[in-house]
């Protein structure tokens, strides 16, 4: 066991040799004895003993106290004072100097023994306790600054979220008004059949606001008709029974129809989840009350002087993947589109070949082309475009008989024969024999449409109640015209076999709107 080690600072040597003794009795060892205070602290630096016994009055110009004070700036050594005296000004002195206890002479062994145990145990204490304190700073220097930097770092992260979140809102906003300023319907719901986005174009067509309508379940609003048969055709979609949904027909706040051509795609999350399916689409509710009375088996002509319309409107009439056969002079942009989709067959009016087309040059070739194209397919449309190319090479009456076996053979098959004419090339004998055989579009007929001051009447007011959407019904006519439900009826029957009106079933009631073509008379009138 290490024995612990005492300085002694004593002027008169006897003490000093007694006190020595006494020490050394108890097991202590003693370093070194000096009698000045100015040795004291030479010392006490040099030896770095354990415990100082220090007399408070020595010889030379520093006294007991005044070397303790030194000594406790410099080292931390416990100092027990040894004097003869106790005054109360001696002992105010000696506690500035923090000491560990007083021994008074002469020594009494059990005295001097438990004071210097009694400081040892204050000295050892105090040093844990010092030791306990730096390692509490420490912690908590290292807690603050850990703090310090947590605090830095989140004040960041508050920062960055914010200026994230500002961010999303402006690319949110801009999309927003993306899809708000597009001229097509965007519609999305989400796997849960809910509404997630309504554009400002569905809005105006419907009448709904997307605040009516977003975060609602389809099966509960009442824009979309046929809802719960709508959502079944969703799941399959979205099981991957269905490619898509390619036509929605979505209700009016007035109770009427608008029907959506729209393309239909999956929307997935990042992690490849289903989340919701996007519709895109434009209204072709026009084109459906304008083209929607062509008869299957009928054959139409379209009279014009630029052939694009006629391109454009077959290609519309072959919506939802039905076919259509081509036969053109013209090789086209829009033709050439087309020969990307498989519903499509293009056939080339010219002898020589030209690029991926088939291509025929005879009257024969052209009824044999249409022949088997009709053996192969059902419900389709034909379009003939450019029969002049023929009349440069055959006779009217040529021409004339392989149309009449064609008309036949689209009958038998019940689909929709389209004849475009430039009535440039055609003579009034001609044209009149075209029109003899060919039924003219409903949108290109309003000229030829006569109406009596009645029927004229009646068109007008049926346009007008239309627009302030006030409902059209046989009682409400009758009343206004001051005439019977029976020739209300009659009238109306005219007007809609002129393609003038619709009259459409709701609920209980008939209906009545006027169609576009019934607008473009009453401008015209």
């Amino acid at each position: 066991m290490v024995k612990e080690k005492i300085m002694i600072v004593e002027d008169k040597g006897i003490v000093a040799e007694n006190l020595k003794n006494k020490l050394e009795r108890l097991g202590y060892v003693v370093t070194d004895i000096v009698a000045s205070g100015e040795e004291a602290i030479k010392k006490a630096f040099e030896d770095q003993p354990d415990l100082i016994l220090m007399d408070i009055r020595l010889e030379g110009d520093i006294d007991g106290i005044d070397a303790a004070s030194q000594i406790r700036k410099k080292c931390n050594i416990p100092i027990i004072y040894v004097t003869a005296y106790a005054d109360d000004e001696t002992l105010k002195r000696a506690r500035v100097t923090e000491s560990y206890g007083y021994v008074l002479k002469p020594f009494e062994l059990r005295e001097v023994q438990g004071n210097i145990e009694i400081a040892f145990y204050k000295h050892r204490a105090e040093m844990e306790l010092e030791r306990y304190r730096g390692n509490l700073e420490r912690l908590v220097k290292d807690r603050t600054s850990k703090l310090l930097s947590a605090n830095k770092k989140l004040k960041r992260e508050i920062k960055n979220r914010e200026k994230a979140k500002e961010t999303i809102k402006k690319l949110k906003d801009n999309l927003e008004n993306i899809i708000n300023s597009a001229s097509e319907v965007i519609i999305s719901i989400d796997k849960d059949f809910m509404v997630q986005t309504w554009n400002k174009r569905v809005e105006s067509l419907t009448g709904y606001k997307a605040k009516e309508i977003i975060g609602k379940n389809i099966s509960k609003l009442p824009v979309f008709t046929k809802s719960n048969e709508f959502r079944d055709n969703l799941k399959q979609v979205i099981d991957g029974k269905k490619p898509g949904i390619n036509k929605l027909i979505l209700k009016t706040i007035n109770n009427d129809r608008r029907i959506i051509k729209a393309s239909c795609s999956i929307i997935d999350s990042e992690s490849d989840v289903f989340s919701g399916v996007l519709f895109v689409g434009d209204d072709i509710t026009i084109d459906h009350e304008r083209y929607g009375s062509l008869k299957p088996g009928n054959s139409y002509f379209i009279k014009g002087e630029d052939n694009s319309f006629a391109t454009n409107f077959f290609i519309s009439l072959c919506k939802d993947d039905q076919k259509g056969l081509l036969i053109t002079r013209y090789v086209s942009d829009i033709v050439r589109e087309m020969t990307n989709k498989n519903n499509f067959k293009i056939v080339i009016l010219s002898e020589s070949k030209f690029d991926v087309f088939r291509n025929i040059f005879e009257v024969d070739d052209l009824i044999t082309e249409i022949n088997e194209y009709c053996s192969k397919n059902k419900n389709f449309v034909i379009l003939l475009d450019g029969i002049h190319y023929f009349l440069t090479r055959f006779s009217f009456h040529d021409l004339m008989n392989a149309i009449y076996r064609i008309r036949e053979t689209v009958l038998k098959h019940d689909s929709i024969f389209l004849l475009y004419v430039d009535s440039l090339i055609l003579d009034e004998k001609q044209f009149a024999i075209l029109k003899k055989e060919f039924q003219p579009l409903p949108d290109q007929h309003v000229d030829d449409v006569t109406l009596g001051d009645g029927l004229y009447d009646m068109l007008s007011y049926i346009n007008n109640l239309n627009q302030t959407n006030n409902l059209v019904n046989i009682k409400r006519l009758a009343k206004n015209f001051s005439i019977v439900g029976k020739t209300v009826t009659k009238r109306l029957k005219d007007l809609e076999k002129d393609g003038l009106i619709h009259i459409r079933r709701q609920g209980r009631f008939k209906l009545t709107y006027i169609s576009e073509k019934g607008k473009t008379l009453l401008n015209k009138r």
